[in-house]
This record gives structure tokens, sequence and C-alpha cells, in this order.
């Protein structure tokens, strides 16, 4: 299940594009923290947008099959979670890092 299917479901409750621009960049947050591994929080915040325990763990799991490679995924948490220096962001130095 992805962010589009996930928009198609809310787009019947709401009508005003500002209204499906808010849920949308909501489920922006919750894919990040689903990224992050802050999984109870990606789903309080899908529950409170309305969906079911069944859609939810299904977008946790493509979520999680999206971002698999686990190499970058880790690299990539550790300059979300600020654990490298923002003046290292050149790739070579980041390995180096490590």
């Amino acid at each position: 299940m992805q962010i589009d299917d996930l928009m198609k479901i809310q787009s019947k409750k709401y009508s005003n594009k500002s209204s499906l621009d808010i849920v949308y960049a909501y489920l922006r947050i919750a894919e990040h923290n689903i990224f992050l591994g802050k999984v109870s929080k990606a789903k309080i915040l899908l529950k409170k947008l309305g969906f079911s325990n069944l859609t939810i763990e299904k977008y946790i799991i493509s979520v999680s099959e999206k971002y698999d490679d686990e190499e970058e995924k880790f690299f990539l948490k550790q300059i979300f979670l600020e654990k490298i220096d923002k003046k290292r962001l050149n790739w070579k130095e980041i390995y180096e890092y490590n």
C-alpha cells in the first residue's frame, strides 16, 4: 500500500484541496517516523487520520520495504538524527566517519 492509495481513501472524506494537502503532509511525517524506526508514533498519527489497523499495518510494511537498503538507511538515519555533523555531508567523509 502506497501513499497514493491512502490519499484515495482520504479523498472520499475530504473534498477540499487544502485539507488533502494537510493529510498528505501528515502521511509524509508518518513515513518519516517509520523510516526512523518510530513506528508507534506513525501508528498513532495514522490512527488519528482515521485509517484502520489493517491499512496501517499494510502501509508500515510497504514503507519498510521501500527503505530496505540497510547500509543507505543507516547513513540517512544518522543524518536525520543529527549524529553526523552537517559540515561532513560529503558521502566519502561519511564512510570514513563511521
